[in-house]
């Protein structure tokens, strides 16, 4: 009997984290999945690690994607028997009734995506902020921040759930693909409750990535208004601005950071 939700991790050498994310997933109160596993060739013994859960709802498989997590994240896909994908990363961890509550949503609801709200935690669990999103409501809620968080997402699966292997959506893939499922229609749900705990590195994101962030959200914003013509060309210009304005500020202050 093939399971019901497919939930896809991808890994490479992060095997502390790893363990923690594959024990909060194996916890789940909903107990109809399978767990796919795929690592990018890490440097330690993956599959002896795997094996050492002891749990036939693993599977694991080692693949090269090049620097390419989304090819990574495909591959899972293109494994996955389940009619739902859930997708975790491997140092993030998920509430024990994060599945079960979802899959009520989604059932109740006939909803296609269901995501969560977060914890925010580093170290050893220190649980220091919360991350409340946004129930989605227009494709313009997209252009103004991604806050469909990949680790808490439960979609159902479809030849439309593909992430882009592109290197110019490389850190924004998965921003791109829930956007355009909300264009092809996907009913989308909101659960306020934060069900998944997102790991804080302490490095974070530097000036100048945070920066380039906001070209790469340019980049999502253009290739959506190019697939899809329906969209306001005075909306999508005035996204398109306020993202070069926030690049050239975070510019100005990594260079003043240099500078002093």
């Amino acid at each position: 009997m093939e399971p019901k939700v497919s939930v896809i991790v991808t890994t490479f050498n992060r095997k502390d984290f790893l363990g923690q994310t594959i024990e909060s997933i194996l916890a789940q109160t909903y107990r109809d999945f399978e767990l796919i596993v795929v690592d990018n060739c890490s440097n330690y013994d993956f599959m002896g690690f795997i094996e050492s859960f002891h749990s036939d709802k693993i599977r694991a498989f080692q693949n090269a994607n090049h620097g390419i997590i989304a090819a990574n994240r495909n591959f899972g896909i293109r494994q996955a028997r389940g009619e739902y994908l859930a997708f975790c990363d491997d140092d993030d961890t998920w509430d024990p009734k994060k599945l079960e509550k979802q899959m009520g949503v989604m059932e109740s609801e006939q909803a296609d995506l269901v995501s969560t709200n977060m914890h925010l935690f580093e170290g050893d669990f220190k649980v220091w902020g919360y991350k409340q999103c946004a129930q989605k409501t227009s494709p313009y809620d997209f252009f103004k921040k991604n806050d469909v968080m990949n680790s808490s997402v439960l979609v159902r699966k479809g030849p439309q759930v593909f992430f882009d292997e592109s290197k110019t959506f490389m850190t924004v893939e998965d921003y791109l693909l829930w956007a355009r499922l909300y264009m092809e229609g996907y009913k989308m749900r909101l659960i306020e409750e934060p069900l998944v705990y997102y790991r804080c590195h302490q490095t974070g994101f530097s000036a100048i990535e945070a920066q380039f962030f906001n070209l790469k959200k340019i980049c999502v914003i253009a290739s959506l208004k190019i697939q899809y013509n329906h969209l306001s060309a005075t909306k999508t210009f005035y996204y398109i601005l306020l993202n070069l304005l926030k690049f050239a500020i975070k510019g100005l202050f990594h260079i003043k950071r240099i500078k002093y």
